[in-house]
């Protein structure tokens, strides 16, 4: 009996995780078919995880010095200014300088005005000579075929130092999302498919014996 009651608990925990990663990638969806395009420069590797595929992690930051606060940055300590940052929204502008990407134009403790709103996941504040500043870091796990992962960490890491690394996002309701990441306005996934394929010469059994190789 005790067995079979941990086999309940254990199949029912597996169907709640399933349920909320399903809803996950739901709400995932829903943001990239409805929102408004974001592009932010990005670096970026590629680590795994079980039970989530395996992802290009990208790191996306942005500045910036327009920050709203009840109290002046000076006269809080290092705690209240975490807590600060975990309630700031970003709002989202071009950048303006001829490169088709955004930045932050102003953060605040709620959205004060039009234009593209959106909560980021992290943040922290520092100062330099010019006063405080923040940065602002933004989702970044790409989802990214198995089989294609290996290939795109490759491209990445051997990028050039003048090519273009751009994280690109779609914002809705105050959701910011990553979509895809493009090496000089090509997508990541399809530079590593058509990797793949070169290597592989349209050969499954080489394209599978390529990948294993890769991710040995």
């Amino acid at each position: 009996m005790k067995t079979k009651a941990w086999i309940g608990w254990a199949a029912a925990a597996l169907a709640v995780q399933l349920a909320a990663l399903g809803w996950l990638v739901a709400c995932h969806e829903r943001v990239v078919q409805k929102g408004e395009e974001v592009r932010i420069p990005c670096g970026a590797f590629d680590p795994s995880e079980p039970l989530r595929g395996r992802y290009l992690n990208v790191r996306a930051e942005l500045e910036c010095r327009d920050i709203e606060s009840d109290t002046p940055l000076d006269e809080m300590d290092r705690e209240a200014r975490r807590r600060l940052c975990r309630k700031l929204v970003a709002k989202l502008e071009p950048a303006g300088d001829g490169t088709a990407t955004h930045r932050v134009a102003r953060l605040a403790m709620h959205p004060d005005g039009d234009g593209l709103w959106v909560k980021p996941p992290h943040g922290y504040l520092g100062s330099d000579d010019q006063g405080w500043v923040a940065r602002v870091a933004f989702p970044g796990k790409l989802f990214m075929d198995e089989r294609l992962a290996p290939q795109a960490d490759r491209l990445f890491a051997g990028r050039g130092e003048e090519t273009e690394a751009v994280a690109v996002y779609r914002a809705w309701k105050g959701k910011i999302v990553i979509a895809d990441v493009e090496l000089d306005g090509v997508s990541i996934r399809e530079l590593a498919r058509r990797a793949r394929d070169e290597a592989s010469g349209g050969d499954p059994e080489r394209e599978e014996a390529a990948t294993a190789g890769e991710e040995g």
